[in-house]
């Protein structure tokens, strides 16, 4: 069943069960609504039956004139006096009828020797008297429910068609967005997200279509960016095979002798060298990226302080090599808890950035910020140029001195996992400064 008939059969049963629970509810008040139309025509009948009474209103001949007119009419009839005593009556005499303010009232149906009857009162006075007279007819069922029975037929049908109406608007704006977001997804279940649109609506079902466009836009991108990385990662493989594969073939084929087959033996090695850190570091940004066949990594409370010195030794003969100095300052002494291992390899990836571009030195500071703690890498090189600072943590973007263009954004994505932030600017006197924030943790013993 379509989702818009469900939603109007559950509004019309919702709908008509509350009009008979209110049909229930009001049925008393309906019958005597229509035993008021009885007692009012009574009322008129006793009325004329009272002036057939003479002044005294209690003479024999009178009374049984009046009794006979009402018995033909199918009433009992009762004179009684101000304090409700009976002074003649044609009730039934077993048992006793027992007159009270409230028969005087009139209200309901009264049992008299196991029969029931309307009751009116009406109070007139003779002789300075006060007398009541009270007529009781029985019940006239048939003109009652038949009665009642159009009244209540008409409010089940009008609400029928009030609650049809309701449930006909009601189901089709609940299920109007529910359809136009049914063909969204459709369009980006075959990658049309392009043609994807904003579906407006209110309360929760209008969270859901903005969310959803959300997230079909994130897919969007991520899908572009999944194209250019494979884009990239094709050029990036390619130029260092077309290096080896020229050279190769140019020695094998006579072409490169002497100092120039040597010169491309070491281009061949060179490039292959270049082609394993890339093919390493795709690797690492494999983990980095959460692969879900992946093994699960091994967390623990880590001290970063410690992480930072065996990153520096790993580094040492780098920074030999370019002959650079570190300065260290380490200024909080807190733990994080994440992989020790996965954050040695972010810290190395930062750090041999640094190493690459600093001229003389590097300073690695750190502090506590809060419940964080904030790693800072500084060196005094000319610093990330403007076109490429917005970017520099993307895949493939690198600097004049960059190599595959993967560490920066590994080390982002790594330091992501641990629920850490990282980030890079340049310092206002020189330099690059990258800025590491990783939640401390607190052991319990």
């Amino acid at each position: 069943m379509k989702l818009r008939w469900q939603l109007f059969c559950a509004f019309m049963v919702v709908t008509i069960s509350g009009v008979a629970t209110n049909i229930m509810i009001n049925y008393n008040p309906v019958m005597n609504l229509l035993l008021l139309d009885q007692r009012l025509s009574m009322r008129q009948e006793a009325n004329r039956w009272l002036d057939q009474l003479n002044t005294g209103g209690a003479t024999t001949a009178d009374w049984n004139a009046l009794a006979s007119t009402a018995r033909t009419q199918g009433c009992n009839v009762a004179l009684v006096s101000e304090d409700l005593v009976p002074i003649r009556n044609s009730f039934p005499s077993t048992p006793t009828i027992q007159f009270t303010q409230q028969s005087l009232k009139g209200g309901g149906i009264y049992d008299f020797a196991s029969k029931q009857y309307v009751m009116v009162g009406i109070q007139y006075f003779a002789n300075g008297k006060k007398y009541i007279l009270f007529v009781g007819a029985p019940p006239n069922w048939y003109l009652l429910f038949r009665t009642a029975f159009i009244k209540l037929a008409e409010l089940m049908l009008s609400g029928v068609l009030v609650s049809g109406l309701i449930s006909v608007i009601m189901s089709h704006r609940v299920s109007k967005p529910l359809l136009k977001l049914n063909n969204e997804l459709k369009k980006v279940a075959k990658l049309r997200f392009t043609e994807v649109e904003v579906i407006h609506a209110s309360g929760e079902v209008g969270e859901v279509a903005q969310s959803f466009y959300v997230l079909s836009q994130e897919l969007q991108r991520a899908i572009l960016s999944e194209k250019q990385f494979f884009r990239q990662i094709s050029h990036e493989l390619r130029t260092p095979l077309m290096a080896i594969q020229g050279y190769a073939e140019g020695i094998r084929d006579g072409v490169f002798k002497g100092q120039a087959a040597r010169s491309g033996l070491e281009v061949i090695v060179d490039e292959s060298v270049r082609l394993k850190k890339l093919v390493d570091e795709l690797i690492q940004l494999s983990k980095a990226e959460g692969n879900p066949h992946r093994e699960p990594l091994e967390w623990s409370a880590v001290d970063v302080n410690d992480v930072l010195q065996e990153a520096i030794t790993v580094l040492h003969p780098l920074l030999l090599e370019g002959q650079c100095n570190i300065k260290t300052s380490f200024n909080c002494a807190g733990t994080v808890f994440l992989n020790r291992n996965r954050l040695l390899q972010a810290l190395i990836n930062v750090l041999v950035n640094a190493i690459r571009y600093a001229e003389k030195s590097i300073q690695i500071t750190t502090v506590c910020s809060g419940d964080h703690m904030v790693v800072e890498i500084r060196d005094d090189g000319p610093g990330i140029p403007d076109e490429i600072i917005d970017n520099i943590f993307h895949s493939f973007v690198k600097g004049a001195e960059g190599q595959t263009g993967l560490g920066l954004y590994i080390a982002k994505q790594v330091i992501s996992e641990f629920q850490g932030t990282i980030s890079a600017q340049n310092d206002i006197q020189k330099g690059a400064v990258f800025s590491i924030s990783l939640p401390l943790y607190n052991s319990v013993d």
